[in-house]
């Protein structure tokens, strides 16, 4: 193989690496979609909970009406 090829073949072999940095930011990217949207899960459960509560408090108030 002539040099020329061989520094060719180099090139494309560092080329096919995979960076480790790379790696890193796109394992870290993925972890925090992750959580994100389990947050975003988290608030929509709890959003549902507030909602719940607000309506369990005006059944009690109504109640509370009524036994009056």
């Amino acid at each position: 193989m002539d040099p020329v090829e061989e520094n060719k073949n180099i090139k494309k072999n560092v080329n096919e690496e995979t960076n480790p940095c790379e790696e890193l930011e796109f394992n870290y990217k993925s972890e925090l979609d992750k959580l994100i949207s389990e947050i975003d899960g988290l608030n929509a459960i709890i959003k549902n909970l507030e909602e719940d509560n607000r309506k369990l408090i005006n059944d009690k108030n109504d109640l509370l009406k009524k036994l009056e």
